[in-house]
């Protein structure tokens, strides 16, 4: 601390104090702009009159992973190697989270049904280049980074973070599905995907009508990683569980 108040103390004076980035993840321009000039977005019109407003080209493909990282980066997925949600693992060609690859728990203890680890998985975020937040903490510039996707694991740099879209659950993956079948065979396959189950069910009738299935109990807990600043300028990541309120699926079957 005492290195970075004499590194400081030789700066020039920074012209504005605080600058603060808001991102709206899916919003359409097309559709701002119209409600812009109809009046019904007066605080996006006051934005746009006090400071710029410019269209940005989204990223090809144009998804939210991929358009978060290269937002984080300024660079294109092929710099920052995330194409997608999701990709497939090389080995056994089953999907897998494309942004943090999660290690394996060598050492449990089992409780009855449950599973407790002994141990931390290794956790790797796979998104490369360097974030600006990063960059800013290279020269001493604080910064606080808010529920931007593609941060987990928290990256280490001089400021707090809290991770939002693409955290695992604890299962490792982005939630639970159930596939509903009358394909033999269907339930072996997704038997071996930890994040799946399978529902086998005749098939009664041609018409389709719609069942609403709770999933409280498949859901498992979400986490979330919270990046706090340690005494050196480094964030030390901390697990937090979230429990998810109760809700249900709509399927057809």
């Amino acid at each position: 601390m005492l290195w970075r108040m004499v590194r400081r103390r030789g700066r020039a004076r920074p012209q504005i104090r605080r600058f603060i980035v808001v991102g709206l993840d899916g919003q359409d321009p097309r559709i701002t702009d119209r409600l812009m000039a109809e009046g019904k977005l007066p605080n996006f019109a006051r934005l746009a009159a006090a400071g710029s407003y410019s269209r940005l080209r989204t990223v090809f493909p144009s998804l939210s992973p991929v358009a978060w990282s290269s937002f984080s980066t300024g660079t294109n997925p092929g710099m920052h190697n995330i194409f997608d949600f999701v990709e497939r693992d090389r080995k056994s060609y089953l999907p897998k989270q494309a942004s943090v690859e999660i290690g394996k728990l060598e050492r449990t203890m089992k409780l009855g049904r449950w599973r407790i680890p002994l141990e931390r998985p290794a956790l790797r975020l796979l998104r490369k280049s360097k974030p600006f937040w990063t960059l800013l903490g290279e020269h001493d510039i604080w910064s606080t980074v808010l529920r931007v996707p593609i941060t987990f694991p928290p990256d280490r740099f001089y400021g707090a973070q809290l991770s939002a879209m693409m955290v695992p659950d604890l299962l490792g993956a982005l939630g639970t599905f159930l596939h509903y079948t009358t394909r033999p065979g269907s339930a072996a396959v997704a038997s071996s995907m930890p994040t799946s189950t399978c529902w086998p069910r005749p098939v009664r009738s041609r018409a389709r009508r719609a069942s609403v299935m709770p999933c409280a109990a498949n859901m498992p807990l979400t986490m979330s990683a919270i990046a706090t600043p340690r005494r050196n300028g480094g964030p030390s990541a901390a697990p937090v569980m979230l429990m998810s309120p109760p809700s249900a699926w709509m399927t057809a079957s």
